[in-house]
């Protein structure tokens, strides 16, 4: 079982997007990762690797966690979502 800490951090390196609806739903996204379309097979592979850890996440719990991150680190929009993404 992965870590949370560790699966959120893979994620968002590897080109993932967490949010924050405003009305306090969680989601995910992030447009095509740069890894999918021009990366060799090693980086690939660990980028697929880290999302699956990720989506792994299923207890509510872990779930909760993600979300109190996003809130806290992720940045506010103007629309009024909460948005924790890699800083690249």
């Amino acid at each position: 079982m992965t870590n949370w800490k560790t699966a959120l951090r893979g994620y968002l390196a590897n080109g993932g997007r967490v949010l924050v609806e405003p009305s306090g739903a969680l989601s995910e996204g992030g447009g095509i990762p740069r890894w999918f379309n021009d990366a060799d097979l090693p980086e690939t592979e660990t980028a697929i690797a880290a999302h699956r850890a990720y989506f792994g996440l299923r207890h509510p719990a872990e779930r909760a966690k993600v979300k109190r991150a996003a809130m806290m680190l992720g940045h506010r929009t103007a629309n009024g979502w909460r948005v924790l993404e890699a800083q690249i």
